[in-house]
């Protein structure tokens, strides 16, 4: 399961909130998803490495999957969180 996919089920924001946000994505090639979402209004800025680190250990999924949502200093940060936590 992708973050974004995640955030669908969870009823974070909506399949159209993702589609827009990606299109923007792709047609501005810059800003992460996460910060498009924020800057929408779609989602608060302060919940997303909240909602993030959440996914991550939910899934299993590898803190690096979270590049296109979050800050590397960030994912710098669940990972540290991931590896004292998981050995």
């Amino acid at each position: 399961m992708k973050i974004g996919e995640y955030l669908i089920t969870k009823k974070i924001i909506t399949k159209d909130d993702l589609e827009r946000a990606l299109k923007e994505q792709t047609e501005t090639k810059k800003g992460r998803l996460g910060e498009i979402l924020v800057r929408e209004g779609k989602l608060q800025g302060h919940d997303l490495f909240s909602i993030v680190s959440e996914f991550i250990k939910e899934t299993g999924e590898k803190p690096s999957i979270a590049r296109e949502w979050i800050t590397q200093e960030e994912i710098d940060r669940l990972e540290k969180s991931f590896h004292k936590h998981h050995g």
